[in-house]
């Protein structure tokens, strides 16, 4: 799509939001920002480079949501819960997904709108780690919300992007979802949220021992022309985003050369250890199964709708930190 749209864009304010929004006004489009506070609107428009309209809704009620399709082209549905840490109960993750993922649908079916963009997760494919670390993910694979064994957010994630493609199928919208890794790149304001505070975390030396796992990552900036170029994208498009799986170890190094105060670990916890402590702590617990593990994912389908290889997370893991450092 060249010519220039009127979009709605859920979450707006958030850390993946605030780009995605950020590219389409670059892009010459017109926004509609969806926030549960509307006073934000001046804050969020300074920190995305133009004006957006606000429009107060809030993924667990029904009002607001007619209103807000009324003149839009097409949606971007960014907003959804990303806990730091293991919620206090799975509900606080889940039903913000898969009930605010419904409402977004079924309002744009309402208003005959024709095509959405929704931002799922790798979370959505990866989890539970049945396959063999040799093989590689692809569209096809989903995890099994179903298993008590799989965390709330890869729950969420799964529920609420089976439950979009069920209602794009059902009211003929045209749906592609963007399926990021963990992403990094510096923020656009706002609080050291979602992926943003395993940064943090490390800038700050919260883990004394860091497991041995890797980042499936990718960066913001790639993210955000991701959701654009999918307005153009194939209907049912599952559009896969991690260019790299990053050691912690790996970025915990590039966080204290970034950083000169950095406090970010040198010393790895020994597996046995991480296992004795995922029995008590469910955060521990969602860990432990990835150890040592490096999954591949597909990136063919990420790179053709680029036009290029996605970007190295490497550089955009630096800027994060220095950002978050208030280096940059």
């Amino acid at each position: 799509m060249t010519r220039p749209l009127r979009l709605l864009v859920t979450g707006a304010g958030g850390y993946v939001g605030r780009h995605v929004t950020a590219r389409a006004l670059a892009e010459g489009h017109a926004v509609r920002a969806s926030m549960r506070d509307p006073a934000r609107a001046a804050e969020i428009a300074g920190a995305v480079g133009g004006p957006v309209e606000p429009a107060a809704l809030d993924l667990l009620r029904d009002a607001g949501w007619d209103a807000a399709m009324a003149d839009i082209d097409a949606v971007l549905h960014t907003a959804s819960p990303v806990p730091v840490g293991a919620p206090k109960r799975d509900d606080d993750v889940i039903l913000p997904a898969l009930e605010g993922t419904r409402r977004v649908m079924e309002a744009a079916a309402r208003a005959g709108i024709s095509r959405v963009v929704v931002t799922s997760s790798i979370a959505a494919v990866l989890t539970p780690r049945g396959k063999n670390p040799a093989d590689l993910f692809t569209a096809a694979d989903w995890t099994d919300a179903g298993n008590p064994a799989v965390r709330a957010y890869a729950r969420a994630k799964t529920l609420a992007e089976r439950e979009a493609r069920r209602i794009a199928a059902e009211a003929g919208i045209a749906l592609a979802t963007i399926n990021p890794g963990v992403v990094f790149g510096p923020p656009l304001g706002g609080p050291a949220t979602s992926s943003l505070a395993l940064i943090d975390r490390l800038i700050r030396g919260r883990d004394p021992l860091l497991p041995r796992l890797h980042i499936p990552c990718v960066t913001v900036g790639d993210v955000a022309e991701a959701h654009m170029k999918a307005l153009g994208a194939e209907d049912g498009a599952r559009i896969l985003m991690v260019a790299d799986s990053v050691p912690l170890q790996e970025v915990a190094t590039l966080v204290r050369q970034a950083v000169p105060h950095a406090r970010a670990s040198r010393l790895t916890a020994p597996d046995w250890a991480v296992r004795l402590v995922a029995l008590v702590s469910p955060s521990v617990r969602a860990a432990a199964g990835g150890l040592g593990r490096r999954e591949r994912v597909e990136t063919a389908t990420a790179e053709a709708l680029l036009g290029r290889k996605m970007t190295d997370p490497r550089a955009a893991v630096t800027a994060t930190a220095r950002t978050l450092a208030g280096l940059a």
